[in-house]
């Protein structure tokens, strides 16, 4: 939906963020000019939370969730932007006025979240009562499925044609029930619903909403499983099966295993395994990556021990490394899926099995790659190496990279220069800077702010100061575009709409580092002469081999070049001021 931006500013400005917080987070105290609490998103005992309610942000110094109310709210009530606008707006008492479109789609969307509840609760009840259902009991019975697990994911089984009888005779239109994605027609223009004689998992948003289903045979036919078409309101790359149902057990630890099928879903969470989700019969996607980030500060892929299992954790954890999530693999002995598992062996043994066979990402990626080439000779090392090198440019944490680097380099015996090397060899023609060099500028930045990130974290908290900068001071283009805006007026909450999630998590995370200055007038002074000291030398440097060259002969003599040499050397000994 599209609201005016005047409104979207207006709910703004009415909302205390630190009041808001409060509500979802009693534990809130006021710490010097912010707000602190242990972080409502990952599981913490030292808060490092922290709100500012006169820049209208939050930012989490752990798991560096951060943004503005709109966002809070967003990662609260697992809700869309418009709704958090819509809920917040409410809270404001601003009325927040839709389109005619925009109230059509609405009612579209509640119309086929109607629907699949209804065609859910159908499903359930026939399986539960319906002598239609009898075998489709007997197969869970078989499977260890206890009615406690049935009716938390809420079970069922579609008998033929039979929710399309019921439907209509509740009013239901066949265009309602296509739209829902529940029945299809075919191309001789026979209407036919896609469960049919199936079991039916249902497929749940993180709202608690049914929206899609998928159904497992109970026959030969094939496909063995089959997932609802795409919808309106369903997308098999933005949801996860059992996320939902495990969302209490991750906002106690953020530790969430991905598994690969629904089954194993159910029965892990019977045996009291309530970590466990798995994706709709498709890889692990980017959306599902971010989605999992929300929820969990760890993911373990416990996949099978054959190739195409193997593969699938390779082409997961590629999914993954962006995120920053902390990722580990775990395997399955060979044929044995985890809810047979833990129906045979129950689940303390079934925890020690995982933990045993737990790897870090990047072991288990090494050994694929010794697995496959070996290790011994330069080739093969050669060829590892290469294998990995891809996993390790989708990495964007230094620190992270630094370490897998030092792990990988010492497991398959090269040194981290000649690692490094390489590396940089690969990337040369794509004209990047060499990944030593590249870690160890993100590691030192990650330990200090620079010059410009200090004078913005100044300007925010003392706008009155913003007149003493020129706007062409700045190097680092972000800190410029953040420069502008304050200098203009615009609130932190305003600022970071326009960002990436990331630029949005460095903003708010730099102006959150709360910084007392005793006369800010002269810390201002001291910081644009760090700024100009840093341009002065970066100037010097260009200039110092050519005047080495002039002197020792090699070229002949600029004196205008070598005159400015000498005066960028009195300033920056002079510590600038100019």
């Amino acid at each position: 939906m599209t609201i005016p931006i005047e409104t979207i500013d207006r709910i703004r400005l009415s909302t205390d963020i630190a009041e808001l917080v409060r509500e979802y987070v009693p534990g809130l105290k006021k710490s010097g000019r912010n707000w602190k609490a242990n972080c409502p998103f990952h599981n913490e005992k030292t808060p490092s939370f922290m709100v500012n309610a006169e820049k209208g942000i939050f930012h989490c110094f752990g798991c560096h969730a951060g943004g503005d109310a709109f966002k809070f709210v967003m990662l609260m009530d697992s809700s869309s932007w418009p709704e958090a606008v819509r809920k917040l707006g409410g809270r404001a008492g601003i009325e927040i006025l839709e389109t005619q479109n925009d109230i059509i789609r609405r009612s579209e969307k509640q119309g086929i979240y109607d629907v699949l509840e209804q065609a859910a609760s159908f499903y359930h009840r026939t399986l539960k009562d319906s002598a239609a259902a009898a075998h489709a009991r007997k197969y869970l019975t078989s499977r260890g499925v206890n009615a406690e697990s049935i009716d938390k994911f809420r079970i069922g089984f579609a008998p033929y044609g039979k929710l399309f009888e019921k439907a209509t005779d509740k009013g239901l239109s066949s265009e309602q029930l296509i739209a829902a994605g529940i029945i299809t027609k075919t191309e001789r223009g026979k209407l036919f619903e896609y469960m049919s004689d199936r079991l039916v998992f249902p497929i749940y948003d993180t709202q608690g909403r049914v929206v899609a289903f998928g159904g497992r045979t109970l026959k030969d036919d094939q496909p063995k499983y089959l997932n609802s078409p795409e919808t309106a309101v369903y997308s098999k790359s933005l949801q996860l099966y059992g996320l939902y149902q495990a969302m209490p057990s991750l906002r106690k630890r953020p530790d969430v295993v991905v598994l690969e099928g629904y089954m194993d879903v159910v029965v892990s969470h019977q045996f009291g395994v309530t970590n466990t989700v798995a994706t709709l019969g498709t890889a692990l996607t980017q959306q599902q990556t971010h989605i999992l980030k929300r929820y969990s500060d760890k993911v373990l892929l416990l996949f099978d021990s054959d190739s195409a299992g193997e593969n699938a954790a390779k082409r997961a954890i590629d999914t993954l490394l962006e995120t920053e999530l902390a990722i580990s693999v775990s395997a399955m002995p060979e044929g044995v899926d985890p809810d047979e598992y833990l129906l045979k062996n129950g689940t303390d043994k079934f925890l020690s099995l995982v933990e045993n066979n737990r790897t870090s990402a990047e072991e288990f990626l090494v050994s694929q790659a010794v697995k496959i080439y070996g290790a011994k000779t330069p080739d093969a090392k050669v060829r590892a190496v290469a294998d990995i090198i891809p996993y390790l440019e989708r990495i964007k944490n230094a620190v992270l990279r630094s370490e897998w680097i030092k792990y990988v380099s010492e497991r398959l015996g090269i040194t981290e220069e000649a690692f490094l090397f390489e590396w940089n060899r690969r990337k040369k023609a794509q004209s990047l800077r060499p990944a030593r060099q590249a870690v160890a500028k993100e590691i030192k930045n990650s330990q200090r702010r620079s010059a410009e990130e200090q004078l913005i974290q100044l300007i925010a908290s003392y706008p009155e100061q913003a007149a003493s900068v020129k706007t062409d001071i700045f190097n680092d283009e972000r800190c410029g575009l953040v420069f502008k805006a304050l200098a203009g007026g615009q609130a932190p909450g305003k600022i970071i709409e326009s960002f990436t999630e990331d630029d949005a998590n460095w903003l708010t995370e730099l102006l959150l580092e709360e910084k007392i200055y005793a006369n800010p007038s002269h810390a201002l002074e001291s910081m644009i002469n760090d700024i100009k000291k840093v341009e002065l030398e970066q100037q010097r440097k260009k200039l110092e081999s050519e005047v080495n060259m002039m002197n020792s002969g090699q070229i002949p003599i600029d004196e205008l070049k070598r005159q400015k040499y000498n005066d960028l050397n009195k300033q920056l000994k002079g510590s600038v001021k100019t």
